[in-house]
């Protein structure tokens, strides 16, 4: 759903692979470590091409907590966008928004 989130993502399935390689290439498997290679390239590559697209994650300093479909209007001029803020910053109630939290930037 953000840049960040994306990034995190790449950064896992990168360490998935290179463990796959690690084994491949310990295991003397010569045709799956030039397969795996070349997998952990093309899936590095692409997942950054796609998180590039996505909105970043910001702060949003409120004065004081407001429901999350006002929150999402005010942030957004949306308050359908309001379950993604409730998803990010996990109010005990979606009445309730923290005065500070996370949103992506549009």
């Amino acid at each position: 759903a953000s840049n960040q989130e994306g990034l995190a993502f790449r950064d896992r399935a990168r360490e998935d692979l290179d463990r796959a390689i690690l084994d491949a290439g310990d295991a003397g498997d010569d045709d799956s470590y030039d397969s795996l290679t070349k997998l952990r390239t093309a899936t590095v590559n692409d997942i950054s091409v796609r998180s590039s697209r996505l909105s970043p994650v910001v702060p949003y300093d409120t004065p004081r907590s407001m429901p999350s479909l006002t929150l999402a209007h005010r942030l957004y001029g949306d308050a359908n966008r309001s379950a993604d803020l409730e998803r990010r910053n996990r109010p005990p109630h979606p009445a309730f928004m923290p005065a500070r939290g996370e949103a992506l930037a549009e």
